[in-house]
């Protein structure tokens, strides 16, 4: 039996909490010839109590800070190396890169932070001055962490190209495993939906480069479109964040409060409930790799504008109605075309359906990892 050491002490928010979840989900239902063995944050326990993801307690180890932190990184490090060597792990998976841990045992990182991988001025350029510098300094010491481990999985084939070519890495030792459809999405009827009302959902987590702070003005746009035609965009970040105070000062500047709504953090479940009431999922973000929200839209039968960059094509391809960075007049333009051209959503409709059918489940990412865990083992 191998012992596997699976490290979640760096992610703490996004779409990397899911892959996670649904991860941990897979090792309790099936151990697939493994012992799993679990290193994770207090955020990370939070979610999972949430989710009603109950590890056993003999095989995890919980951390308060992040083995990044200048304080109690020393010690946060210290304690996850004895728990590695007191249950004599063979092989680390870390599901977010970079991990800052020197484990003595072989690692595989999971990269999907696009800044490490490439980022472009776009994002930089939603950061506040300061915080900008700070991204920057970030990213650089970041890169350096990466560049000691020797085994990667990322999500598309563009994704490992650029990491290849980054840390000039063999690509025998780059793998792709995509973004995958969690079972709450899989048997649900979306055919019969009658949609009432114009929402235009955004999924998003609070980062500058997603651009949630845009869509203020993008409503004042598409009110001036619309004229007596009524619709709301639908947001999901904490109420506490400075993001969404920002977001309330600029609704309040353009007089469209009453069109931007904030239902908080959701579970993949409440997602799906949300889906179900939209008529378009807007994707204004400047930076990713491969964001879950573009499959879980066409699989839920719902149209998707997006910003025009290789990330978004390379997995949505024509099924999704794009527009250049910067240019929220076109993206005003486009969500005003999906809501009153029912012809054109149903062909974005039906391309995406097309594309969704070759999308894995968690279950196959999990089977699928667990092959490359074997694979790297055997090296060794």
């Amino acid at each position: 039996m191998i012992k596997v050491l699976l490290n979640a002490t760096s992610i703490d928010d996004g779409g990397g909490v899911q892959i996670t979840l649904n991860f941990f989900r897979n090792t309790i239902d099936e151990a697939n010839g493994f012992i799993w063995y679990y290193v994770i944050s207090e955020k990370i326990l939070t979610f999972m109590v949430k989710n009603s993801i109950y590890l056993p307690k003999d095989k995890l180890l919980v951390v308060k800070k992040r083995p990044s932190s200048i304080k109690y990184g020393k010690s946060i490090k210290k304690t996850i190396l004895e728990f590695e060597l007191k249950n004599e792990i063979n092989l680390v998976y870390s599901l977010g890169a970079p991990s800052y841990i020197p484990f003595r045992s072989r690692e595989i990182q999971r990269l999907t932070n696009p800044y490490i991988i490439k980022p472009n001025k776009y994002a930089y350029k939603t950061f506040p001055f300061w915080l900008r510098l700070q991204r920057y300094v970030k990213t650089y010491l970041q890169r350096i962490a990466v560049e000691d481990c020797e085994y990667f999985i990322t999500q598309t084939p563009l994704a490992r190209s650029q990491i290849i070519k980054r840390f000039n890495i063999s690509p025998d030792n780059v793998y792709v495993i995509s973004n995958a459809l969690a079972d709450c999405f899989l048997n649900v009827n979306n055919t019969s939906r009658k949609l009432d009302d114009n929402i235009i959902f955004c999924l998003a987590a609070p980062n500058f480069h997603k651009n949630i702070v845009k869509i203020p003005f993008v409503a004042y746009l598409l009110r001036k479109k619309m004229h007596e035609e009524n619709f709301k965009f639908i947001i999901t970040i904490e109420k506490e964040h400075p993001i969404y105070k920002e977001v309330l000062i600029q609704s309040e500047a353009f007089g469209v409060s009453d069109l931007v709504e904030n239902v908080g953090k959701l579970t993949q479940n409440e997602c799906v409930d949300v889906y179900l009431q939209s008529k378009i999922v807007f994707l204004p973000t400047y930076l990713e790799v491969f964001s879950a929200t573009l499959i879980e839209s066409m699989k839920m039968g719902v149209p998707i504008v997006a910003t025009n960059f290789d990330f978004n094509t390379v997995v949505a391809k024509d099924a999704a109605f794009y527009f250049e960075p910067n240019d929220w007049e076109s993206a005003a333009d486009a969500l005003f075309v999906m809501l009153s051209d029912e012809r054109k959503r149903r062909q974005y409709i039906e391309k995406g359906r097309q594309i969704v059918g070759n999308i894995p489940t968690t279950t196959d990412v999990y089977y699928s990892i667990c092959e490359i865990i074997r694979k790297i083992n055997l090296k060794w």
